[in-house]
């Protein structure tokens, strides 16, 4: 499967701001390490934090590109991912629509 240009690129990043949302649907944005893994993109977070949290209960991710500090440029475009998780173990595979 060939790679949608903008998803490759946020796996060519070093980090990213990834959105999760909370049951009220409310946006939390965290600076994230990120990696590729064949056509996904891989994002590693201890499975007792918020992040996991947040997505056992809704699915919706957001990626923005970021610097380390998770400021995100007002013109940064922002890519909707489909997310799979092994959430118990932190790991969070997210692959393109």
């Amino acid at each position: 499967m060939r790679l949608p240009r903008a998803f490759a690129a946020i796996g060519d990043a070093r980090f990213i701001s990834l959105t999760t949302f909370r049951k009220t649907g409310d946006a939390v944005s965290t600076p994230v390490w990120i990696a590729r893994d064949g056509d996904d993109l891989v994002v590693t977070t201890p499975a007792t934090s918020g992040t996991v949290k947040r997505l056992r209960n809704s699915g919706r991710v957001e990626m923005r590109f970021c610097d380390r500090m998770g400021r995100v440029k007002e013109s940064a475009p922002v890519e909707r991912p489909r997310k799979q998780g092994r959430k118990d173990r932190g790991l969070l595979r997210i692959t393109p629509v």
